[in-house]
Order: structure tokens, then C-alpha cells, then sequence
């Protein structure tokens, strides 16, 4: 049984209202601090009762710095159940649309967030089932958290089988034709609100809801490069993924997404066509040859060129003892060059950077080794090995001949 401590709660404010809730600002009488109160204004009736305090339970347990954790939980006096949330100080990213317009790197870093939201709720079993822009909320300092994990699909059987309510635009097409979800559902959605991040529009609109529905089910939506030439041509692959219509095609989990999007979080814009740009350089440009050697058998290594990004890998492919081998075209002259190792298991908190300079020329080798180690201070550490043995020195007589740099990776 779910129990209500009459009075606990003071309603202060409504914050917003739809077809099947209202929240309110209000005060936990109890401790005395502010939250924000969910109340299903149709009830589920009893058959979902125990359901919707099983997944409460679940939900509640869920700690994560992008999800709106969730305090309490009960039925009030007229049988309506209600949840007692995080209040989150800040706005929808449905309503920071309306007036903002992110960067490519916040709409990666962001995406990254809640990708690994989404993550931990899978691996505790639970299926959003409706992430879309007013689910999110963008807080004062420029965070996302999303909200209503679990509990919104209560609220849509209490409504009546088969009926989609919200927005359409956001549904998976497993959704839409009734069948099994799973976690690759929650991704698809995603997948839509990042295109919405980088491109300022829907990946798929139309007039009506069967319009809606019927592109989401056959359509493929313009690459967002093409609406915004600011977007890596990268980018566009990573959303195609997960707006395959085959879930088999999307990544396998929310977590894959993540480790391919934290370079791109980590990636500063490239200048555009009306900043300042360097002199052209006098001499032709030539290839960069990146070479990846491995025993480490997780995490993504990312390599930067100035500002630009120039390459990724996932190490788990990169550990089967056949080094990986990558090369792009480099202007001659000197680079600022950047790697960075992220873990999977810590998004971007744990990224460490190795900087050098060269002096970019024909027999230019970037030389990259990963491999597992034991510090003294640093226990299970991974120790990452940057070295430019082909780098020839600047015009100095204090110049060293090989340029090499070493980060300490926990």
C-alpha cells in the first residue's frame, strides 16, 4: 500500500499542465525544502495501482547526475496518485528552443548527458518511452535532466489502449505500430531531439498525425549537415544510426551512443566564414599518418588537429593486436595537436589530454600506444604515450628533434 501524510505537501505554483497531469512548484512541510509535485489528474484505477508503485520504487532508486530524481510517491485523499520530484530551477528544452539555439558541442555534450540518463534507467530495467523536448529540463547553469522516467506510460494506458498522445513526432516506429520497445525505442527518440539541437526543426513533421507517423515509419530525414553547415559530416552518420528504422541497426545501448559522441562534446567550432583566418599557407599539404596500437580493450581515443577533430576509435577494436592506421590530409607548418582517451564508464569527467607541437611535414607519423599499467598513486591506471618520431623542429637551435607527450589516465 502507497501512504499519504495528509498535509505534507503545499502546492505553491503550477508550473504546467497536460492531457494527463499537472505539475506544481510546492513545499515538503515535512523537511522544508522545495519540490515539484506530479499529480495524474485521471488516476490509474486500482488494476494500476501496485504498478505504478513497483516502478516508482524502481525509478526512485535511479541516481544519476541528467535524471530528475524522484523523493516520494503516493495517493491522495480523492485517490489521484501523485509523485514528489526534484525541482529542477530552469526551463523545457522545449522552451529553450523557442528562444536559444545550442552549439554544436553543448548539443553533443547534452546528448551525452542524457544518453547515459537513459543508460543507467536500462540497466535497472526501465523503459522511458517518452523522451522528447518537454521532458527535459535545461537548468540555470546550462545542464539537462529528464524527467518522467517509467511513470509517463502509466499514464497513457490509464488513458485507453492504442491511443498515442504527447508528440508524435518523437515516437520510435515500434511505438507507433504497437509492438515490443526496448532501450533502442528510448534511443530513437533521443536521436530526434538531437537533430532538433543541431537544426533548429523535427526530422520528420507533417500536417496531421498520420502524416507524422506515416514519415516516421518511412522516411529518411535530411542529413543535419545540410541544414546546418556548422554540423560535422560525421554527426550526420551517428544520427542516421539512431534513426534507423530497424532497431537491430540503431547502437546496441545508449552507452555506445555516448562514447561515439564525446569528442564531439569535447571539440571546439571550427572559425567561420566571417572570422579572421590565418594566412594561407605557402607550402601543399600532407598526410598526417595516425597509427593506433592497443592493449586496452575499452574507451574511445579521439585525436584533434588546431580545433578541428580528425579522428576517433574505439579502442575495443584497436586491442586485437593489428594496429589501426588512419591518415588526413595536414597543411605544413605547426599544429597544435591533442589526444584524449574517454573512459565508458565516466563520460567526460575522466578525460585527460596529451599537447604537442610539430611542425607538420612528408614524413609526419603520429604514433599512438595504449596500454594498462600500475601507478603508485593511481590504482588500475592507463598510461597514454603520444609520440611524433617523423616530426621534423622548428627553425630553432633549441628545437628537439622528436616531439613526445605522456598523460596518466585513471
Amino acid at each position: 500500500m502507497i501512504a499519504f501524510q495528509k498535509g505534507r505537501y503545499q502546492a505553491l505554483e503550477l508550473l504546467g499542465s497536460g492531457t494527463t497531469s499537472r505539475v506544481e512548484k510546492a513545499r515538503d512541510n515535512v523537511i522544508g525544502r522545495t519540490v515539484a509535485l506530479k499529480t495524474f489528474v485521471n488516476g490509474f484505477g486500482e488494476d494500476l495501482q501496485q504498478q505504478f508503485l513497483n516502478e516508482a520504487q524502481i525509478v526512485g532508486q535511479l541516481s544519476h547526475s541528467a535524471v530528475v530524481q524522484l523523493f516520494d510517491v503516493g495517493i491522495d485523499e480523492q485517490g489521484t496518485p501523485f509523485l514528489v520530484m526534484e525541482y529542477v530551477a530552469g526551463k523545457t528544452l522545449e522552451h529553450f528552443f523557442a528562444s536559444s539555439t545550442a552549439t554544436i558541442q553543448r548539443a553533443c555534450a547534452w546528448t551525452v548527458d542524457l544518453a547515459g540518463a537513459l543508460a543507467a534507467a536500462h540497466r535497472a530495467g526501465i523503459i522511458h518511452g517518452d523522451v522528447k523536448p518537454g521532458n527535459i529540463l535545461v537548468t540555470k547553469d546550462n545542464k539537462v535532466k529528464l524527467g518522467d522516467f517509467g511513470i509517463a506510460r502509466l499514464a497513457t494506458q490509464a488513458c485507453g489502449a492504442g491511443r498515442i498522445l504527447g508528440t508524435p513526432a518523437y515516437l520510435a516506429p515500434e511505438q507507433i505500430r504497437s509492438e515490443i520497445q526496448d532501450q533502442r525505442s528510448d534511443q530513437f527518440s533521443l536521436g530526434i531531439v538531437f537533430y532538433q539541437m543541431l537544426t533548429g526543426v523535427r526530422p520528420f513533421e507533417g500536417a496531421s498525425l498520420g502524416e507524422v507517423c506515416g514519415q516516421i515509419m518511412n522516411s529518411e530525414p535530411a542529413p543535419p549537415s545540410l541544414l546546418n553547415p556548422a554540423v560535422p559530416p560525421a554527426l550526420d552518420g551517428i544520427i542516421a544510426r539512431c534513426l534507423a528504422k530497424d532497431p537491430a541497426a540503431r547502437f546496441a545501448s545508449c552507452e555506445d551512443l555516448a562514447r561515439a559522441l564525446y569528442p564531439f562534446a569535447r571539440s571546439r567550432p571550427q572559425a567561420s566564414a566571417s572570422e579572421p583566418q590565418s594566412a594561407p599557407q605557402s607550402t601543399p599539404a600532407s598526410d598526417l599518418h595516425i597509427e593506433i596500437n592497443s592493449t586496452v580493450a575499452e574507451g574511445v581515443l579521439a585525436v584533434f588537429a588546431d580545433q578541428d577533430l580528425v579522428f576517433t576509435a574505439n579502442l575495443s577494436a584497436a586491442a586485437g593486436g593489428t594496429a589501426i592506421q588512419f591518415k588526413r590530409p595536414l597543411s605544413a607548418g605547426p599544429h597544435r595537436l591533442r589526444v584524449a582517451y574517454y573512459k565508458p564508464d565516466r563520460s567526460l569527467q575522466m578525460e585527460k589530454e596529451g599537447l604537442a607541437e610539430i611542425s607538420a611535414n612528408g614524413g609526419n607519423v603520429l604514433s599512438v600506444t595504449v596500454n594498462s599499467r600500475t601507478g603508485l598513486l593511481f590504482h588500475r591506471a592507463l598510461t597514454l604515450a603520444v609520440a611524433w618520431p617523423g616530426a621534423q623542429p622548428a627553425p630553432s637551435e633549441h628545437a628537439p628533434a622528436t616531439a613526445m607527450t605522456a598523460a596518466l589516465v585513471r
